[in-house]
């Protein structure tokens, strides 16, 4: 299964639509690590995109209400605290804030564990699994807009540069 990574969106509307058309035809499925901060934003990714979407909310999303109304009305699933998914058999710890991840990998219990909020890439692969935080997708802070593409066989991760996609 290919997952595709996506965190700190930022209301960053060519981002997001760069971002999410290559997701469509990439990946089975979609995390999205919080901060989207609009609603307005998920008009535009159902616009380009198909598929399921599992994530939580972000420190700078703002109307979760709003948010997720449109959210359930796509068919997707987020949450406000830090949650697991699980796909194909492997359980995935979502959260926005990074809450000890790496003793969370550890435990045994996930498979991988994801974070966004820092806005910056992070990967660390051990024998229980993988933390990962793929930057952000915005690329305001760090000057960087990327996601991140994760083959859960090999549980290697492929990072996509957003600038360098079409629009």
């Amino acid at each position: 299964m290919r997952i595709g990574i996506v965190s700190d969106t930022h209301d960053n509307i060519p981002n997001v639509l760069r971002a999410f058309k290559f997701l469509n035809k990439n990946v089975d499925v979609v995390l999205h690590l919080g901060d989207i901060v609009s609603p307005f934003v998920l008009r535009f990714i159902s616009d380009v995109y198909d598929g399921k979407i599992y994530g939580v909310f972000g420190n700078n999303d703002g109307d979760k209400l709003f948010l997720t109304h449109h959210i359930k009305k796509y068919g997707w699933e987020f949450s406000p605290i830090p949650t697991s998914v699980e796909l194909e058999g492997d359980r995935f710890l979502l959260m926005h804030e990074p809450i000890d991840p790496k003793s969370l990998i550890e435990s045994g219990k996930y498979r991988g564990v994801f974070y966004g909020h820092t806005h910056k890439r992070d990967f660390l692969k051990t024998p229980n699994g993988i933390v990962l935080n793929p930057g952000e997708t915005c690329g305001y802070l760090s000057g960087e807009a990327t996601f991140a593409v994760l083959n859960t066989e090999t549980l290697d991760v492929q990072w996509i540069n957003i600038t360098k996609l079409e629009e």
